[in-house]
């Protein structure tokens, strides 16, 4: 999973399902604001699959 801001700047990212954003970057909290997350992998049958959207971090 990969996390961008609107300047297209990558965020966050893991390869781990278990780990998730927790609003940081570089080890500051990162602004209020709308960030697009793009996933990508395979479902268990084999397929593969790119998923993305938006998320809007709130204080």
């Amino acid at each position: 999973m990969y996390i961008y801001n609107r300047w297209g700047e990558k965020m966050f990212y893991t390869n781990d399902i278990t780990k998730g954003w927790n609003g940081y970057f570089r080890g500051v909290r990162a602004m209020q604001d709308v960030y697009v997350w793009r996933a990508d992998g395979f479902f268990l049958n084999g397929t593969p699959f790119e998923l993305a959207g938006s998320v809007t971090l709130l204080r």
